[in-house]
């Protein structure tokens, strides 16, 4: 399990906004636990790039086919039952890339890396709201002044979270 202070609160605050704009779905049930599960994964991943030792690496085998099993299973579903999911991997995907590339370069805890799984992260908003409303608004779709609705509404929450988790980055 992650031991970083800040990456507990970047994992479950996104899916909260996502949720209380956009409203919860049944594929949520599924989504979650496959954004939780391949953040674990990324994790595990990180610690067996910079473990040397072959003793030590197989001992994260386990968590790592583990975490990165139940990310695939999960995900798969997801997708069977909203296709749609698949337009977010032109976003995350990419920043996955960085963040494992970082890792891979012994740099895990760079300003790169960060920024990319902080971005990432903050992604899960406007993804959890996606499965909600499927782009319709929802029961917070609009702002407390009525002045934005839907997704400008949406995008500027999670503007506003990416700012503070990215920013929290070199904290």
């Amino acid at each position: 399990m992650p031991n970083y202070h800040g990456a507990w609160g970047m994992l479950v605050l996104p899916p909260i906004v996502g949720i209380a704009a956009g409203g919860w779905s049944r594929v949520d049930a599924l989504a979650l636990p496959a954004w939780w599960f391949a953040y674990f994964s990324y994790w595990v991943l990180a610690q067996w790039m910079r473990t040397r030792t072959a003793r030590k690496r197989a001992a994260l085998r386990a968590p790592l086919l583990t975490y990165s099993a139940a990310t695939a299973v999960l995900a798969v579903l997801a997708l069977l039952l909203a296709p749609y999911l698949v337009r977010w991997g032109l976003l995350l995907v990419p920043l996955a890339v960085v963040a494992i590339h970082q890792a891979w370069r012994g740099r895990e805890r760079s300003l790169l890396s960060g920024a990319a799984t902080t971005l990432a992260a903050s992604l899960m908003a406007p993804v959890v709201y996606d499965l909600g409303t499927g782009g319709r608004g929802g029961p917070l779709g609009e702002s407390p002044d009525g002045s934005l609705t839907g997704w400008p509404w949406m995008w500027l929450l999670t503007g506003l979270l990416a700012a503070y988790f990215v920013g929290a980055v070199p904290y």
